[in-house]
């Protein structure tokens, strides 16, 4: 049986065409790239533009399925002694973190909250296209109902943020680090 991140990485490089010869990292960039509210921009930002036009017709065939998101990323608990590279988001991760403040009164919650990578995988589900709140809960557990409103309104200001594109792809980067990849 395989693990899920390889079964993961099996499926992307089916759905995923490129004639560059692209590296599983690169792949879940993209698959992670293309479910945001910005696929387009991100992709033209961390590819050569010969790989960002292959791709611009088909992000919505190659970001992550909601299943995709739940194998690889629910409960996850990850080995970040090796980071070194910090997001330069941490204003938003604080407002993330008060509007949340319920949730993570939880004990479940507050524990997957504590992990760092698990606070970048919350900043790129809410610049998701769809699905928001389920990728949320997939990460940290349920949420608090009285929390999803308050999140709703961070992820408004965090979509309109100027170095978003720098912070997802500086995120994503991190994340296919930590899946070793």
């Amino acid at each position: 049986m395989s693990n899920p991140i390889s079964e993961i990485t099996t499926s992307l490089r089916k759905r995923v065409h490129s004639s560059k010869d692209l590296s599983d990292a690169e792949l879940w960039e993209i698959a992670l790239f293309a479910g945001c509210n910005d696929a387009q921009e991100l992709i033209e930002y961390a590819f050569c533009r010969r790989t960002a036009s292959e791709l611009a017709d088909k992000l919505g065939d190659v970001s992550l399925t909601n299943r995709e998101w739940d194998m690889a990323f629910s409960g996850g608990t990850w080995d970040t002694a090796s980071l070194t590279a910090d997001l330069n988001t941490s204003a938003t991760i604080e407002n993330v973190k008060h509007a949340l403040v319920c949730t993570l009164q939880e004990h479940e919650q507050s524990r997957r909250w504590a992990c760092p990578i698990n606070r970048m995988l919350v900043y790129i589900a809410l610049h998701s296209k769809d699905d928001t709140e389920k990728r949320v809960e997939s990460v940290l557990g349920e949420l608090v109902r009285t929390d999803t409103r308050k999140l709703d309104d961070v992820r408004a200001d965090i979509i309109s943020e100027t170095e978003r594109v720098t912070s997802i792809t500086k995120a994503a980067s991190i994340v296919t680090h930590v899946l070793k990849l």
